[in-house]
């Protein structure tokens, strides 16, 4: 792990943090706190801290494209294309939405 990263912007996955701790996982929270990062993974959980103000214009609607690329994508690659997009709730209901047509378990 890019230690640079995590104190500049924080991490966008803290499953990448070595040692991850209660001071590392506020640390990192607050890092995209204050950044607008709102959302953050620890590996398949997606963790919201709440910006008391409005997001629209960091969030649009259009946004929502992006994360259907998740659904379109192949079975081999939708886990990578999830990656490269930023923490989302709709990469999480995406997600789920693929994991359920691929085993068709509901």
């Amino acid at each position: 792990m890019d230690w640079s990263d995590m104190a500049d912007k924080g991490l966008k996955d803290m499953i990448d943090i070595d040692e991850l701790n209660h001071a590392t996982v506020l640390w990192n929270l607050y890092k995209r706190y204050v950044t607008d990062d709102i959302y953050t993974y620890v590996g398949p959980t997606l963790l919201a801290v709440n910006p008391f103000k409005s997001m629209k214009d960091k969030y649009p609607p259009e946004c929502i494209n992006d994360y259907k690329k998740i659904i379109e994508a192949d079975s081999n690659t939708y886990l990578d294309v999830m990656r490269a997009l930023p923490p989302h709730a709709y990469a999480i209901s995406s997600y789920a939405h693929k994991q359920m047509t691929e085993t068709k378990v509901r």
